[in-house]
């Protein structure tokens, strides 16, 4: 596969390099934060990409998918911070935590204090801001049925 759609292999090592929050991997600053989102989801669009289209990509194509993938986990952070902290993970920047003055174990409440929801606020603008380079990968697809699915998936993560 990587041969054949000349998908760099070094793409497969940096996901495996994400996976390190098995490890239970600390988050402190938002640069660890977005590091940390390409390595677990930028590279797989940046691996499945070049499968649905026949065009070489750009580096420009490349951080519009990137951007969109990193869209897409900051969501799955901000939906299950809660249970994330429950099962021993923090994906919210320590710094974020201090600036905003979160204490860990509030993540873990069933009501959201006003910081944490401010937070989240501030996470949940860069995501969205993310989000608009859908249209730039979207364009990327020749195939109806494609754009249709890639479209749905994007658009139900950013409903979230």
């Amino acid at each position: 596969m990587f041969q054949v759609f000349q998908i760099p292999e070094k793409l497969i090592d940096e996901m495996i390099l994400g996976q390190e929050d098995l490890k239970k991997v600390v988050i402190k600053t938002q640069s660890d934060l977005r590091n940390y989102c390409f390595r677990v989801a930028g590279t797989v669009g940046l691996m499945i990409i070049p499968i649905l289209t026949e065009k070489k990509l750009t580096d420009y194509d490349k951080k519009q998918i990137v951007n969109v993938r990193i869209a897409l986990q900051l969501t799955n952070i901000i939906r299950d911070v809660k249970e994330d902290y429950e099962h021993g993970y923090v994906y919210l920047p320590q710094l974020m935590l201090d600036e905003f003055e979160v204490s860990p174990t509030e993540l873990g409440q069933s009501t959201v204090s006003p910081n944490l929801r401010h937070l989240i606020q501030s996470l949940s603008e860069e995501a969205f801001s993310l989000y608009y380079s859908k249209f730039k990968v979207l364009k990327l697809l020749e195939q109806r049925q494609d754009k249709i699915a890639l479209r749905l998936a994007i658009d139900g993560y950013e409903a979230i």
